[in-house]
């Protein structure tokens, strides 16, 4: 496989030298990943084609790697399968997902379900502030008609 891309791309998606990401690759090697192709890249890492229908994608997003390291506890026959997240003690700033390989289409549809599972959360979130607020503001007026009636 050509790493020409991946080492080009290093400094911008994972904030590290050539030679750091070149240390990555061969790490990855060493513990038996065949890099076999480049697939693509976004805003926070690459994919690489690994072989077996799966891929290794390597991110800079620690929340990709935490809500992926869910579905891999998590496993569902409609959502993508997720082998292995991990990242090196030395690249602590790297994260690695090994997974089954999706098109972009049923990828896409992982993400929008991921997306709506976090948005719900914090709506979830938002709503029990806004009663804590509501209690708090309860007792305040509880407390102010208190203290003007000298109670």
């Amino acid at each position: 496989m050509k790493i020409d891309k991946i080492l080009n791309l290093s400094q911008d998606l994972f904030n590290c030298s050539k030679e750091k990401m070149q240390s990555v690759l061969e790490r990855l090697e060493y513990d038996g990943y065949d890099l076999l192709r480049f697939i693509d890249s976004g805003s926070f890492g690459v994919v690489i084609y690994i072989g077996d229908n799966r891929v290794l994608k390597i991110t800079a997003d620690k929340t990709e790697a935490n809500a992926m390291n869910i579905v891999m506890q998590h496993p569902h026959p409609n959502i993508v399968q997720v082998f292995r997240v991990w990242r090196y003690l030395l690249f602590k700033d790297i994260w690695f997902i090994e997974q089954e390989k999706l098109d972009k289409y049923y990828g896409s549809i992982v993400w929008s379900y991921l997306e709506d599972e976090i948005h719900i959360k914090k709506l979830e979130k938002e709503s029990e502030l806004a009663k804590t607020i509501e209690k708090i503001e309860s007792i305040n007026d509880l407390l102010g008609h208190i203290t003007n009636r000298n109670i």
